[in-house]
């Protein structure tokens, strides 16, 4: 996982910090600012209350829970927030060759990601086959994290952290210091493995099994993904780095690392057993 730490003491003034809880999970706002309306972090957590509202499964209102139960009957019409997350989940399927596939959980065998039919002209998606199902938690969550962080940026605000259960968006600075991030240590829980000062805008995700042991599984065996103890990604967005973080670890790091290297946008850390470290040749250039 990766944590923002801010450092107490004598230096840059205080920040502006609100948690609230989303997705089973905190999401925390910091905004280095002199003032800071509150409106605005009502308007920020309002859209990633948003995301959980149109796209968790235990919500049974939700869009994505009208998708499951249509499933096999009719396509259902979704907000465009919803489309783009099915969209960019199918695109990382397609790089990742299935080890990332939102239709893991259904009940039909056989199905994929594949089989989702969209119709972008009119905003529907459809399940074809009865028992197919979708689950976007693997990728909402980053995905909150960027709307949340674009509405900051439309008000002005340059230099904020927004932090959804590890996943980040880091911008701008701490008043001239930079903001700093923290990996943690896989196999050890509270203990850090790296402390680094940002040195330029990231989004960033980790998955790993240290905090539930096996939950992230291969789609296309079912089974328990071995290999890594923990991934981390940095991509243009928080939801492309979730995604792709979840996907290469499945992947391992053998074809997780050709899988960045072959898209220059993506930059990653592995981490096997014993916390060997493995690295894309630009990670370390986003830290001080």
């Amino acid at each position: 996982m990766v944590l923002a730490l801010l450092l107490a003491g004598c230096g840059p003034p205080p920040v502006h910090v609100m948690t609230r809880q989303y997705m089973a999970t905190f999401f925390t706002i910091t905004i280095a600012h002199d003032e800071v309306d509150p409106g605005v972090f009502e308007a920020a957590f309002a859209r990633i209350a948003r995301v959980e509202e149109l796209m968790s499964v235990y919500r049974p209102d939700s869009q994505v829970a009208a998708i499951n139960r249509q499933a096999g009957i009719a396509p259902v019409t979704v907000d465009s927030e919803v489309l783009d997350v099915i969209i960019l989940a199918a695109e990382i399927s397609r790089r990742s060759n299935g080890r990332f596939d939102i239709t893991y959980a259904s009940v039909h065998d056989g199905c994929s990601y594949r089989d989702i039919r969209l119709d972008e002209h009119l905003s529907t998606v459809f399940l074809p086959y009865t028992g197919m199902r979708i689950d976007l938690g693997a990728i909402a969550k980053g995905y909150a994290v960027d709307l949340a962080g674009r509405y900051l940026q439309q008000r002005g605000i340059t230099r904020f952290i927004v932090n959804g259960g590890g996943d980040m968006l880091v911008m701008g600075d701490r008043y001239g210091t930079p903001w700093s991030v923290g990996i943690q240590d896989p196999t050890e829980r509270g203990k850090l493995l790296h402390t680094l000062a940002v040195r330029r805008p990231l989004a960033i995700a980790t998955s790993g099994d240290y905090e539930q042991p096996d939950h992230i599984r291969n789609p296309l065996t079912r089974q328990p993904a071995h290999g890594l103890r923990a991934v981390t990604v940095i991509a243009p967005t928080a939801a492309e780095a979730d995604g792709y973080a979840t996907a290469i670890f499945v992947l391992g790091s053998e074809q997780g690392l050709a899988l960045a290297r072959e898209h220059p946008t993506l930059e990653v850390l592995l981490m096997g057993e014993g916390n060997a470290e493995i690295t894309s040749e630009k990670f370390w250039e986003y830290f001080r």
